[in-house]
């Protein structure tokens, strides 16, 4: 459910109930039981995001 969401690319399980008020160019996203939010500009990092969760979800740390 959206309310004053404008932009914004919101992918989650069907089974998984999203409301979002008032965000704007946003990526929300849930994906190896990991939840990203962040703006859609920053997209490139997603790749980054999504190789920590791997390493956190496998009990290592990334350190930088």
């Amino acid at each position: 459910m959206t309310y004053n969401a404008t932009g914004s690319i919101i992918k989650t399980p069907k089974e998984r109930l999203v409301a979002v008020e008032g965000l704007s160019d946003y990526i929300v996203a849930e994906f190896n039981n990991a939840l990203l939010i962040c703006p859609k500009d920053k997209e490139q990092k997603m790749k980054e995001f999504d190789s920590d969760a791997l390493l956190s979800s496998e009990g290592l740390t990334l350190y930088n």
